[in-house]
């Protein structure tokens, strides 16, 4: 079995002189598919965000189709990885959204902040949208 860290996010890489040299917060660890962890961390590290999202943290000025492309290129990734990731990316954005709702909802106060912060359901139909809007782009970034 394949365990995937699931939370590949920038601030879990530990890095010394612009080199990685840790990882951090192992609590999602888990059994998985890698084309799900190269997803997901392809959402934080290429990013494959909105413009205005991309734009809240200063990397709105990247390529995102050209970073995806080697990202999974870096990674090795397969036929079947290349050929499933949108599908994968897209169901990894409804169970984020998932998840971290449920934690708003529960009251837990660092979630509810996030979400503020983030700018919640807005932010979250952006991204939907722009993904469904680019992902023949990504498809064909991908595309071997």
């Amino acid at each position: 079995a394949v365990i995937c860290h699931n939370d590949v996010c920038i601030e879990n890489v530990v890095f010394s002189d612009e080199t990685v040299v840790g990882l951090l917060d192992f609590d999602f660890a888990a059994p998985g598919r890698p084309v799900w962890d190269l997803a997901m961390t392809a959402r934080y590290w290429v990013p494959l965000q909105d413009p205005i999202s991309a734009a809240a943290t200063g990397r709105d000025h990247l390529d995102p189709f050209r970073r995806v492309r080697v990202m999974a290129d870096a990674y090795g990734a397969d036929d079947e990885i290349r050929e499933t990731f949108t599908t994968v990316l897209m169901e990894i954005e409804e169970v984020a959204l998932r998840f971290v709702t449920q934690r708003v909802d529960q009251g837990i106060e660092a979630f509810i902040s996030m979400w503020n912060d983030l700018g919640g359901h807005e932010r979250h139909r952006r991204k939907m949208t722009w993904l469904a809007e680019h992902r023949s782009r990504i498809d064909d970034a991908l595309a071997v």
